[in-house]
């Protein structure tokens, strides 16, 4: 843009985020998907140029989009990755974005050298370019149509990864093509020493990075203004730092610094602060995507589809069946190893979606933009690259959302059904006690009897969809998930109002998500042992190791003095571990009282509701014995802390 002077670059900007602001609300209003109408609304503008002779000359620099924009999406997607569902399908993810991006790269590369007489290193490089896949399309879908959330999962993260191992790739082939070095097998083992310190220092410094990071957000949790920047520094930082500090990989150190801190720091910001940092990137996500996608084709040269089309369907074939052979092939193989017995199968429905949602975006754009422009292959890099991303875009992107529909994959189980017509009812149920609320003497009383008739029609609705979904073990099952959503809700609560330490939010939330598991999964974890309370015994949570480290490192007292840790602090913290698990346990009766009164009369609900209400009874009974041995053993230590909570309370 530096042919542009100050106020028109000013003006084009304004013009941008109109016109991407207007974009988006008219494609929302359509059910259109907004990567690809960027797509067409940067030919309209190349088209526009030409047609009006315009001297307009505005482009996007590959290495801002490089070092800006990438990492920004990449640290946004990651955020929000909840750490011990991902660990759900851990391997199954990992095999995908390696085992599976390995084989389409080399499936790539063998039809192309074949059919299209291209050298395979050539080849091999484009496969490379071409295999990261970018879902974002797909899981905004995702999200308007209510697909799986396990399905979201294992496609954001399998995108997240494969886009590492992509950059990686591409690092180490290009070592080979582009700088034309004579394979010998001593370069091919430093080069497989330089993937090994690449992959494993991305990991740990991104680790490292979000750690530390999480540490400084807790000392200012409720300035939602510092919190945000320090994010941004995050999100760019990690990237630079580790491409050109400690030469591993951006993409995976940033991913891995997003997925640490998303997970580390939420307990340690306020709510509105979570709030505001997501909103925050929300918008900084929008801004990127929005300039990725609509200058990739206002900048694109059409000249470059001049050739033959049958070269460019072949090379199109070549990645949809690379593309097919990596989901179908790499899932067959998770779905029956022994390696993958403690996960979750992919069912086939689910590897449909995956392999027809494996669209290309921004890395693709990244890498072929970064070869040299006397590399004698980049204008083929970029014509194969283009044709590719133009067509998943367009011809995937397009019909995914049939697909969707076709495989019933938009529709919620039935446990989740009733567990939103509950909350429904229990909305409604307020609404009616507001109306009452609301003085006789302002409103003809009339109108608000015909309103109160109206919400009581609407209740009677979700009670007869209720009932017409609730088999005995259906409303059984959504009454257990859903009891684990009112305690996680209530133990949020009570850490907002600092009633317990980071601590117990963590190792409790990480008992809630091994519950949930063994609802969920009954056919995995069961088989390895639940006990009474839902607790999967030969699992840990990830943050519950955590929690058992500091305890070990507590009976060292040179390590103890060290980390600042204390006998009193152990002993606190299961004090209000126990005193939280009774409080919501507390809530969860109150729950399940406010929908018995819903179906007084219905015996198998009746019955779901004792029986969840007789396991929370047993939680009651049992915190209060510990609660009382603790009190009895260590007076001084719970007088403290409910000195403390007390302090709080009032001053608050």
């Amino acid at each position: 843009m530096e042919s542009i002077h100050l106020l028109d670059q000013v003006f084009y900007i304004t013009a941008f985020l109109l016109g991407t602001s207007l974009l988006y609300i008219f494609s929302s209003k359509i059910s259109f998907p907004y990567t690809i109408a960027l797509l067409l609304a940067g030919f309209l503008g190349q088209l526009s140029i030409y047609i009006f002779q315009l001297d307009l000359t505005l482009s996007l620099s590959p290495d801002f989009t490089y070092y800006v924009l990438l990492p920004l999406l990449l640290f946004e997607a990651a955020m929000h990755i909840n750490i011990h569902q991902f660990k759900r399908q851990f391997k199954t993810v990992t095999f995908l974005a390696t085992f599976g991006l390995m084989l389409s790269i080399f499936v790539v590369a063998i039809i192309l050298a074949l059919f299209l007489q291209l050298p395979f290193a050539i080849a091999l490089l484009f496969g490379a370019i071409i295999s990261a896949t970018d879902p974002i399309a797909v899981l905004a879908l995702f999200k308007t149509l209510g697909a799986p959330k396990r399905l979201s999962l294992v496609a954001d993260g399998e995108s997240m990864f494969n886009d590492a191992t992509a950059v990686i790739a591409f690092r180490l082939i290009s070592t080979f093509v582009v700088a034309q070095q004579a394979f010998q097998s001593q370069t091919l083992i430093e080069s497989t020493g330089t993937f090994l310190y690449v992959f494993l220092g991305s990991i740990f410094l991104g680790t490292m990075l979000g750690y530390f990071t999480s540490v400084i957000v807790k000392r200012i949790r409720t300035d939602q203004i510092l919190n945000a920047t320090i994010l941004t520094s995050l999100a760019l930082g990690s990237f630079v730092v580790a491409e050109h500090t400690f030469h591993v990989s951006g993409v995976m150190t940033t991913v891995i610094a997003g997925l640490i801190f998303g997970n580390l720091a939420r307990g340690r910001m306020k709510q509105h602060v979570i709030h505001f940092v997501e909103e925050y990137f929300g918008y900084l996500g929008f801004l990127s995507l929005s300039l990725v996608f609509f200058f990739a084709s206002f900048n694109l040269d059409l000249g470059l589809f001049t050739s033959s089309l049958p070269t460019l369907a072949i090379v199109v074939l070549s990645v949809l069946i690379a593309r097919a052979v990596s989901v179908y092939g790499t899932v067959f193989l998770s779905n029956r190893l022994p390696l993958f017995k403690n996960e979750p199968n992919i069912p086939m429905s689910w590897q449909h979606i995956l392999n027809w949602g494996g669209l290309r975006g921004v890395i693709p754009l990244v890498l072929v933009y970064s070869l040299p422009d006397t590399f004698a292959y980049k204008q083929l890099m970029l014509q194969f690259t283009f044709a590719a991303l133009l067509f998943t875009l367009f011809v995937n992107g397009l019909t995914i959302k049939g697909l969707l529909v076709k495989l019933k994959l938009h529709l919620p189980k039935n446990e989740e059904k009733i567990i939103q017509d509950e909350l429904n009812l229990f909305n409604l149920e307020a609404l009616r006690k507001k109306l009452q609320e609301i003085p006789k003497r302002e409103f003809d009383q009339s109108v608000v009897k015909e309103m109160d008739h109206d919400l009581l029609q609407k209740t009677a609705i979700y009670k007869h969809d209720i009932l017409l979904l609730a088999d005995s073990q259906t409303f059984l099952l959504s009454l257990k998930m859903e009891a684990l959503e009112v305690e996680r809700n209530k133990l949020r609560s009570l850490y907002e109002q600092r009633r317990f330490p980071e601590q117990v939010l963590y190792e409790f939330e990480s008992e809630l998500d091994l519950q949930q598991d063994a609802l969920e999964f009954p056919q995995i974890y069961t088989t390895q042992g639940v006990n009474k309370k839902g607790e999967v015994k030969s699992k840990k949570a990830f943050r519950k190791r955590v929690i058992m480290f500091r305890r070990f490192i507590a009976n060292y007292s040179f390590i103890s003095k060290l980390l600042h840790i204390t006998e009193q602090d152990i002993i606190t913290e299961r004090y209000t571990l126990l005193r939280a698990r009774l409080f919501t346990s507390y809530e969860v009766v109150e729950f399940l009282d406010r929908l018995e009164k819903q179906f007084p009369k219905t015996k198998h609900i009746i019955s779901a509701i004792n029986e969840v209400r007789q396991i929370q009874e047993v939680h009651i009974k049992d915190n209060k014995n510990g609660i009382v041995e603790i009190a009895n053993e260590y007076p001084e230590y719970v007088n403290a802390y409910q000195k403390k909570i007390i302090s709080r309370i009032i001053e608050s």
